[in-house]
C-alpha cells in the first residue's frame, strides 16, 4: 500500500476524530434529556481518547499531526459545519428542536466515523509495515460499540 495514501487516511481519520470532540461537546450543550446527554458525553470521552490514538499512530510513523492536505480541510470544515448547524439550531430558541438537530448532527459524525475505522481496520491488516499493536488496537477500536442513538430520543 503507498505510504503516502496510508498518511493521508490517517490524517483526515485524525482531523475527524478532532471535529468529533467539538461535534460532541456542541450535542452534549444542546441536550435537554439527561439520559442522552450522559451517553453524549461517554462518546465524547471515547472520541477523546480516539484523538489519542491517532495521534500516537501518526507519531509512532512520524506524521505530522497538523500537516494540511485539500482533503483534510475538506473533512475539517464538514465537521465545523455540523458544529455551525447545532450551534444555529440552539440559537433559535427551540431547545426540542435544537436537541432534534443535534441528534442528526451526531449520527451524520459517527456514520462517517465508522466507515472511517473500518478503512483504518482494512489499512491495518494489509499494511505489512504497520506495527502489531497498532494493528490490534485500531481492530479493537473498530470493534467498540458505536453510537446508537434513536432520534426519537431527542423528543423526550
Amino acid at each position: 500500500m503507498n505510504n503516502l495514501l496510508v498518511k493521508e487516511l490517517v490524517l483526515q481519520s485524525l482531523e475527524r476524530e478532532r471535529c468529533g470532540v467539538r461535534v460532541y461537546e456542541t450535542a452534549v450543550e444542546s441536550a435537554t434529556n439527561g439520559d442522552l446527554r450522559a451517553e453524549w458525553m461517554r462518546y465524547l470521552a471515547h472520541t477523546r481518547r480516539h484523538v489519542q490514538v491517532l495521534e500516537n499512530v501518526c507519531k509512532k510513523f512520524a506524521f505530522d499531526t497538523e500537516e494540511t492536505s485539500s482533503a483534510r480541510q475538506i473533512v475539517h470544515d464538514r465537521g465545523e459545519a455540523l458544529v455551525a448547524t447545532m450551534r444555529e439550531a440552539r440559537d433559535a430558541g427551540d431547545p426540542a428542536a435544537a436537541q432534534f438537530v443535534a441528534c442528526e448532527c451526531v449520527m451524520r459524525a459517527e456514520t462517517e466515523d465508522y466507515v472511517d475505522w473500518e478503512t483504518l481496520d482494512l489499512i491495518a491488516r494489509l499494511c505489512k509495515h504497520v506495527p502489531p499493536l497498532t494493528s490490534e488496537l485500531v481492530h479493537k477500536l473498530v470493534r467498540q460499540p458505536r453510537v446508537r442513538a434513536p432520534l426519537e430520543e431527542a423528543w423526550a
